[in-house]
């Protein structure tokens, strides 16, 4: 997985480097990726620049749509992020960490 500066999150087949899907907050937007994961249930859980964490599914469409989101996660760009089947860990430029309940 990759997360761009242009806002666009992208999965990758290791096999032969070609992308699988992609997920994008909005282009043009200015949200930049800036961290991301698999969770236990394959799904692709992201920090932004915005401060919100965004979850998407790995399909094989172009684009994948957004599960969730949380707005402001925190004040400023989401620098960490882990996620269990329970739990969602996440740390900010703001310096907190924090944790929510899936």
């Amino acid at each position: 997985m990759t997360l761009s500066d242009s806002g666009i999150m992208r999965v990758w087949e290791t096999e032969d480097l070609t992308i699988v899907t992609r997920g994008t907050p909005g282009i043009g937007k200015g949200h930049k990726g800036t961290c991301v994961c698999i969770a236990e249930d394959q799904s692709v859980v992201s920090g932004w620049s915005d401060g919100f964490i965004r979850s998407y599914s790995i399909s094989k469409h172009a684009y994948s749509p957004i599960l969730w989101e949380i707005a402001d996660a925190h004040n400023g760009p989401v620098s960490c992020v882990y996620a269990d089947e329970n739990y969602i860990l996440s740390g900010g430029n703001d310096g907190l960490v924090r944790i929510w309940s899936r």
